[in-house]
């Protein structure tokens, strides 16, 4: 198969959706069955392939292309390149087959139990960084590792052994950064050892919840939930696992879905159900409803509480829609007032690896801002969220001294730091703009030089030239005023909300310096950027207003750009960041 085949065949894979709907599991089933299972977890009998359903699409299309390029030469990607020839697919079977797999549900893997945990745990120490203490991955920003807790013990010791005899771990830092860590053990009882240590993490099966649990799949685009007597649904289905799973729908937007069961209630008790969803869902309890969570959103969770239950089977019914961006539907429930809260569903969407655990919603009270230091999503590890009494708030990368996003109405959910590390969290609030996480405050030589590449993002060290985080002071309300500098150059950076109708914020920055200096400048966004009167809009997410900003083409993409202007040493900020409703949460 020819290279450039192979790129063709990398870069569609998003552009026909359709294409692998229609044929992607008979692909699947002639190229990858026989190596990864057919429900894709792999290592069973004579099958060596890995757990598929655990890896992120980002991931697991990096490693795909990778073998494809022929940058990855242990013996399994040997056997994966014949394969994929003796199949006699054409390319876009390939793909189809691709795309099949990276949506099968998750599944677990089948081991070949082996090796001793306790032995491993020590030997585990130098994966932490990148891995996780739990092996859930993605926990180091600046060499992001993927999951292991759910892969398969003997491909852990497999890849281990790849890096270690130089088959992989040479074209990327991570790669580099885990072929070193691999020459630490010494021998393959060592690397059985590390997987036994990761598989156990993993939870106890959970038991059987929903009896007779069907699904019912609907194509089309709303808003809301659609009247689904009106409709005709596409695909149908039982989950024997009794666990609802959105992923059975195997499309990625503009789907809908109706899971209906007999819930199992264990004793007469009052129950707490939480729902979970990005877009829209409902959740039905013997034919009444008890939450909705209906309409055009990012992931936001509703429960209700105290719903008496009697001893036996109930009815239950959720409904789900997805009207583009993200996927994500989490239910579980909790019984009585200290019962500990139990998924009824998998991780749901794209974001696997995420639980099923009670919201605890921080909400800033008596007029005083909340700032929360903690490892957040959409930022690197150096994350800074600030709720305000407005209802607005801010998250501030600390690494960069970026405004990484901002959001209105709730604050953030720390349930998951109190059931367990919960290194990632989700914004509650209804809207969400993210702006980014690159550096804004840079000197350059003229106004045509090119933006300097995020030197913070890695753990090398810091050179001189970046910018360089002082920690934050208080004010009365305590509103956090960030503090950083540049070489020379001092900053004093302030946010607050523009007022209590959720209409953005202002951002407010003091800069000195030594001498006046016509080099430093504030970029403010990246991307497709287009002017409307005095405000400036940033991918159809959110608005700028900046006076003395204007916008500059660079390659392929537009940069908003603001020259810093000192007097007598002294030079000041402001940009409001305003949301666009109409661009944000998945709304039209």
């Amino acid at each position: 198969m020819k290279k450039i085949s192979m790129i063709f065949l990398i870069c569609s894979l998003i552009a026909l959706p359709g294409f692998a709907q229609k044929s992607g599991k008979k692909a699947y089933e002639i190229s990858c069955q026989n190596c990864h299972g057919a429900n894709g977890a792999g290592g069973k009998d004579h099958l060596q392939g890995p757990n598929l359903t655990i890896l992120k699409k980002e991931y697991f299309m990096q490693q795909f292309k990778a073998i494809l390029d022929g940058k990855r030469k242990g013996p399994g990607t040997v056997n994966m390149l014949k394969t994929l020839k003796d199949s006699k697919l054409s390319d876009k079977e390939i793909m189809a087959a691709a795309e099949y797999a990276v949506k099968l549900p998750e599944a677990r893997p089948n081991h070949k139990r082996f090796g001793d945990a306790k032995k491993g745990k020590d030997k585990y120490v130098a994966c932490l960084h990148c891995h996780g203490d739990k092996a859930q991955g993605y926990t180091n920003p600046g060499l992001p590792a993927p999951r292991l807790v759910g892969q398969s013990d003997f491909y852990i010791v497999d890849m281990l052994k790849s890096f270690k005899a130089g088959h992989r771990g040479n074209d990327t830092p991570g790669g580099m950064q885990m072929k070193a860590m691999s020459m630490t053990l010494a021998t393959e009882e060592d690397m059985k050892n590390v997987a036994a240590y990761i598989r156990s993490f993993e939870p106890k099966p959970a038991k059987k919840q929903i009896d007779n649990l069907t699904y019912k799949v609907y194509q089309g685009k709303w808003k809301k939930l659609p009247d689904f007597s009106k409709i005709k649904h596409v695909k149908d289905g039982m989950l024997n696992g009794g666990i609802i799973d959105i992923k059975a729908a195997e499309l990625k937007n503009n789907f809908a879905m109706v899971f209906e069961g007999s819930l199992k209630i264990a004793k007469d008790e009052q129950y707490t159900f939480y729902l979970s969803s990005d877009d829209g869902a409902e959740m039905f309890i013997n034919g009444k409803k008890i939450i909705s969570n209906d309409g055009l959103h990012p992931p936001s969770k509703v429960h209700v509480k105290n719903l008496k239950l009697k001893k036996g089977t109930v009815p239950i019914k959720v409904t789900y829609f997805d009207g583009g961006g993200g996927t994500a539907l989490n239910v579980s429930w909790r019984q009585g007032k200290k019962g500990r809260s139990v998924g009824l569903s998998t991780t749901g969407g794209g974001k696997k690896g995420t639980s099923n655990v009670p919201p605890i919603v921080l909400t800033p009270k008596d007029g005083e801002a909340i700032v929360l230091r903690n490892f957040m999503n959409n930022t690197q590890a150096r994350a800074i969220a600030v709720g305000y009494p407005e209802k607005t708030h801010i998250l501030y990368n600390a690494a960069n001294m970026s405004l990484a996003a901002f959001w209105k109405n709730q604050f953030v959910d720390v349930g998951a730091m109190w059931h367990n590390r919960g290194t990632k969290h989700i914004f509650t609030g209804t809207t969400t703009a993210q702006v980014g996480n690159d550096i804004q405050f840079a000197l350059l030589p003229n106004a045509e030089s090119a933006w300097p590449l995020d030197q913070n993002r890695d753990n090398s060290k810091r050179r001189v030239g970046l910018l360089r985080f002082k920690g934050y002071r208080l004010d009365a309300k305590r509103y956090p005023t960030f503090m950083y500098t540049l070489n020379e150059i001092s900053f004093d950076d302030f946010f607050k909300p523009v007022d209590s109708t959720g209409t953005g914020v202002v951002r407010e920055i003091a800069v000195s310096s030594p001498e006046d200096r016509k080099d430093l400048w504030f970029r403010i966004a990246a991307g497709n950027i287009s002017q409307e009167g005095d405000l400036f809009n940033i991918e159809g997410q959110y608005k700028v207003k900046a006076t003395g900003a204007k916008i500059r083409n660079y390659g392929k993409i537009k940069e908003l750009m603001l020259p810093v202007q000192f007097s007598t040493g002294k030079a000041s900020v402001k940009v409001t960041y305003l949301f666009n409703e109409t661009g944000l949460g998945g709304a039209e």
